[in-house]
């Protein structure tokens, strides 16, 4: 599945608010994620993942929010622990709301 989470910019994507397919770059996206740190439950260990994108086009700029519960994938062999999130469990477009994560078009690469 095509998500906003997770993404190495440049890419395309079409905004929820105004409709516009645009490229967006490192200035207008910020994802990242957290390990769940509790005792891991029917889900087994869980991972946050969290993205934003503010609209590239100049007269719409508006926010659109995700995030995704994912499963923890724990990195042994280190120092301290480093993971990275796994297969998706659920995921939430916050803003704008009633959207789906499937606006994503493969990444477009800038040359």
């Amino acid at each position: 599945m095509d998500t906003i989470h997770l993404r190495t910019p440049p890419f395309e994507w079409t905004c929820g608010h105004c409709g516009q397919t645009l490229k967006v770059d490192a200035e207008h996206y910020h994802s990242g994620f957290r390990h769940i740190a509790v005792e891991p439950g029917e889900l087994g260990d869980t991972a946050l993942v969290h993205s934003a994108i503010c609209c590239p086009n100049s007269k719409c700029r508006k926010l659109t929010l995700a995030i995704r519960l994912a499963e923890y994938k724990s990195s042994l062999g280190h120092a301290y622990p480093i993971g990275t999130a796994g297969e998706e469990i659920e995921n939430w477009i916050l803003m704008p709301a009633g959207q789906t994560d499937r606006s994503v078009k493969k990444d477009a690469k800038s040359d």
